[in-house]
């Protein structure tokens, strides 16, 4: 069994219609009732704890998360619950429940940082993030390397980029395609930020759920230790 975290978000929606299709099982967990979603008294690793025994899971996908980037400065403590807590919960879960699950954390490509077009990014660039949300990625990131090597965990990292794609978002601010595209058909003005020169990645949401369709399938593969 599966356990998506963040399924009621932009790409875990679509994520669920893929999984429905291929007729793979899964359990959504949420902290309120809602049609769909098992309820779960809170993150913390107690009760995950549970939820894994209850509906034996093998495999947790993350995509529960705090995207808007102005908060994560604003709110440190909101966007440390939302983007690093849940992570250190599931890790300690899996530790003392059963080694082999299998966690998939979604993380960013701007965990980065500015980055030189003209020369190639291997596994091992050193990140620079820039930001809040994109250093507290990058925190899990490093934390599941750690407990990965430490206890022997399958475990990795999927870093996305702008997902853009038909749907809405939860969170208004996220997804400049999508906000310029509906700018445009509503007549308003479009904004470009910076000086025009950046350039950006962006990742259709078709592909990003084939992605991490993908990683299940292979996620032994995936998972080898650094």
């Amino acid at each position: 069994m599966i356990a998506i975290f963040g399924a009621s978000g932009y790409i875990g929606s679509k994520l669920i219609s893929v999984l429905n299709k291929k007729k793979i099982k899964y359990v959504c967990p949420k902290l309120s009732k809602k049609k769909g979603f098992v309820k779960i008294k809170d993150f913390e690793s107690k009760s995950i704890k549970i939820f894994i025994k209850k509906y034996n899971i093998r495999t947790i996908i993350n995509l529960h998360a705090q995207t808007n980037i102005e908060k994560s400065f604003d709110d440190l403590e909101y966007d440390f619950v939302h983007n690093i807590k849940l992570t250190i919960s599931i890790l300690k879960s899996i530790k003392d429940t059963n080694k082999k699950i299998t966690y998939i954390f979604i993380g960013t490509v701007t965990q980065l940082g500015y980055t030189n077009i003209n020369k190639s990014i291997n596994i091992n660039y050193k990140s620079n993030p820039l930001t809040v949300f994109d250093l507290n990625k990058q925190y899990c990131e490093d934390l599941i390397r750690i407990y990965k090597q430490k206890y022997n965990l399958n475990a990795f990292t999927l870093r996305f980029a702008n997902v853009f794609g038909p749907g809405n978002s939860v969170d208004k601010d996220r997804g400049v395609i999508n906000k310029m595209i509906n700018s445009a058909v509503k007549f308003n003005k479009i904004t470009l930020f910076g000086n025009g020169k950046i350039i950006r990645d962006f990742l259709y949401i078709d592909d990003a759920t084939e992605a991490i369709y993908l990683s299940l399938k292979y996620k032994f593969k995936l998972s080898v230790n650094d």
